[in-house]
């Protein structure tokens, strides 16, 4: 089993290198196109990152940011910065773990989108959403379905007026009296 252990990672280390060759074997065409792809790389990931901040100061939860669409966008950007560090080392074979971990972050990232806007939908609140979101420069609002109250909805019941009226005609109590007296004699010094 060890011996077919050894051989198997030799094995690997040969396919390796005859698909995705080291640096000192790579030409300079291909280093040079490696270390292009590694700065491309590293502006997507600082526009991801700068987008993950600006979203994260309108609240995670709100109906313009679902829940976990920060962590993805995040963790999308960090799997970017790797795959970038790898690219500017002339590793293209480090650099696709941590591409395929971003585009699946970004993928998951797209779908919490679209969920959200499938909810959003079928609550009448339809695009505005979005488009406020942009106008309230980050501030997420909420469009929530809002009943305005009929104006019986703001009349005290009687039971409650008789009482009130029933103790303005007893008077004030002497400790609130004194309670008064107090804090505006404070409020005088």
């Amino acid at each position: 089993m060890r011996s077919a252990r050894a051989l198997n990672g030799e094995i690997t280390e040969d396919l390796k290198g005859l698909l995705y060759p080291p640096s000192h074997v790579m030409g300079p065409e291909g280093k040079e196109r490696l270390t292009s792809l590694g700065k491309r790389q590293g502006l997507l990931k600082n526009r991801t990152k700068d987008l993950g901040g600006e979203l994260s100061g309108s609240g995670e939860g709100t109906p313009s940011i679902p829940f976990g669409l920060l962590e993805k966008i995040g963790e999308a950007g960090q799997a970017m910065g790797e795959s970038e560090e790898s690219l500017k080392a002339h590793d293209p074979f480090a650099a696709r773990p941590h591409e395929e971990r971003a585009i699946q972050r970004l993928s998951e990232a797209k779908e919490t989108l679209e969920k959200a806007r499938q909810e959003c939908s079928l609550k009448g609140i339809g695009n505005r959403g979005a488009s406020l979101f942009r106008e309230g420069q980050g501030r997420a609002a909420h469009f929530g379905r809002v009943e305005i109250p009929t104006r019986d909805a703001y009349k005290v019941p009687k039971e409650y007026r008789e009482e009130i009226l029933k103790a303005m005609e007893d008077g004030l109590p002497e400790k609130y009296r004194a309670l008064n007296r107090s804090y505006f004699e404070r409020l005088i010094k």
